[in-house]
């Protein structure tokens, strides 16, 4: 019994032996990864900060060395530093008479630099987006007026009918030739049916033809559609017509028409449409070109409300 006994004890402490050795592992192991993560966290600061430390010496270093290189040009350091002074002052000069001799230069770089929101806010165009407005469309008139004319109009519309057929636009022109030129912008609604293709079948018969020819088809597009409901068939008819009378090859034209730059030219008149936040057509917006400001005329658009406006811009 006494040996059975002694058995059993022994056997008992050695699995508490192995329990203990086991939780000593256990913590052992878990402080070893401890220590481990904090000497690679160590490592990891230590390698950055020296790289900066490096850096920020190397940048100085360079620095002196460009320094140096500069003041041995002039002798000294203080010559260096008098004739930075002076190049100040010349500056500084110079930006004065800027101002007085041609200021408008000056409101050029404020306008420049402004940023996006103040331009819009002020209701002022960027010098790129200006550009844009310009590219790949046409002029009517003098290209380097003072003011643009630009029509958002739809072939469909028939508020843009009344308006275009109204003829505001070339007693304007007529009246301020060099002052005053004009661009047409189309806006075809998605949900009428013949917009697009009308929009698109003009910017065929511009590339194929000539600025004079073009300015034809959008007075005779809208003289035609203004007496009677617009049909595709009547629109297709008017445009076989001006393609004939032009002596355009039918061929050339339908592929002009089904081109996908053609399309992309309409699209970036709608996207200039909606940039502005023009909410309907037709829709007139003069752009100063030397300022780059612009304002808006929406819907019903009285002749006087424009020639007071386009007088006040001119003075």
């Amino acid at each position: 019994m006494k040996t059975e006994n002694k058995k059993t004890q022994t056997s008992e402490e050695n699995n508490w032996n192995q329990n203990n050795l086991h939780l000593i592992n256990r913590n052992s192991n878990k402080r070893n990864m401890w220590l481990l993560s904090l000497t690679m966290l160590l490592c990891t600061w230590l390698i950055i900060t020296t790289n900066y430390i490096f850096s920020v010496q190397t940048t100085n270093d360079i620095h002196k060395i460009i320094n140096n290189i500069e003041y041995n040009k002039v002798w000294w350091e203080e010559n260096y530093k008098l004739l930075r002074e002076l190049q100040k002052d010349q500056m500084l000069k110079y930006v004065d008479e800027v101002k007085k001799n041609d200021p408008e230069y000056i409101d050029w770089l404020k306008r420049k630099y402004q940023n996006p929101e103040e331009l819009q806010k002020n209701m002022i165009l960027s010098e790129d987006e200006l550009d844009k407005f310009k590219s790949d469309t046409l002029i009517y008139w003098n290209t380097w007026a003072k003011l643009s004319i630009v029509e958002f109009s739809d072939f469909e519309c028939s508020f843009c009918k009344d308006f275009h057929n109204s003829w505001v636009i070339t007693r304007i022109l007529e009246r301020n030739k060099e002052s005053v030129n004009y661009i047409y912008k189309n806006v075809p609604n998605s949900k009428l049916e013949n917009s697009l293709e009308i929009a698109k079948a003009g910017k065929c018969i511009l590339a194929k033809t000539d600025w004079e020819k073009y300015f034809n088809y959008i007075n005779e597009i809208f003289k035609e559609t203004s007496t009677t409901e617009i049909k595709k068939e009547s629109i297709k008819k008017i445009i076989d017509t001006m393609v004939e009378k032009n002596w355009i090859k039918k061929e050339d034209f339908n592929n002009c028409i089904a081109s996908q730059d053609i399309t992309d030219s309409v699209n970036k008149e709608k996207w200039q449409a909606r940039y502005l936040w023009l909410k309907t057509t037709p829709s007139i917006v003069i752009i100063n070109s030397k300022n780059w400001k612009y304002y808006i005329y929406e819907w019903i658009i009285e002749e006087s409300v424009l020639n007071a406006k386009i007088e006040e811009l001119l003075k």
